[in-house]
Order: structure tokens, then C-alpha cells, then sequence
């Protein structure tokens, strides 16, 4: 089965207090807000046919209008993964065009 974590992942990043959404947006609500999706979802460490762990990683992208808006929010997503067992594995800016943006990458090993 399936391990599915995005719900999971959306309320956690809603107790920040800002906009959070599974989609590219189209157009901010307002800023800063978070969008967030699956990258990687697998089995991992099989037995007797059956997964024993899910190899999960999830892209989380920070939206603002700067860096002073964006880092902080970031350095609140970073915690609250770490809080959850999850591992940074990427994290870069794009401050490029209008909006800036922090993309961050998590993964997990999690039970099946």
C-alpha cells in the first residue's frame, strides 16, 4: 500500500500561518505563502514480496516578495520537517522574475 503523507504535510505547513497549496500557482493569493508536492514515492527495503518501508521526498517552495519575507518562513518549514523525521536534501534561491521563491527538498524513510 501506498504510504500517502500529503495531507499530513499540508496541515503541518498551515501551522505556520500562511497560504499553502499542492499547486504551481498561477497567481499568488498573497504573499508569502507555500506551495509543496510529492516528488518520490516508493518501496523500499522489500520482504516476503512486501514493502517495508516508502521512500518518500517532498519539493516545498517558499514564495515572497524578498529574501527578508522568505528566509525566515523557510527557516519554520526547515524546523517543522526536521520536527516530522524528515531530511533536507536540497535547498536553493530563485530570485529571479517578480516573486522570489526558496525550493526546498525533504525526504523520509517511513514505514509501509
Amino acid at each position: 500500500m501506498m504510504t500517502n503523507m500529503k495531507p499530513t504535510i499540508k496541515e503541518a505547513l498551515k501551522t505556520l500561518g500562511y497560504p499553502v497549496t499542492t499547486d504551481y500557482p498561477e497567481s499568488m493569493p498573497s504573499l508569502p505563502s507555500i506551495t509543496f508536492y510529492e516528488a518520490t514515492n516508493q518501496d523500499a527495503n522489500a520482504s516476503d514480496d512486501e514493502a517495508a518501508e516508502a521512500y518518500i521526498e517532498f519539493y516545498i517552495q517558499v514564495w515572497g516578495n524578498g529574501t527578508e519575507q522568505i528566509e525566515p518562513l523557510s527557516q519554520g518549514v526547515d524546523e517543522l520537517m526536521k520536527g516530522m523525521g524528515f531530511w533536507r536534501t536540497f535547498g536553493t534561491d530563485d530570485l529571479s522574475g517578480e516573486v522570489k521563491r526558496k525550493i526546498l527538498r525533504y525526504t523520509i524513510m517511513k514505514e509501509a
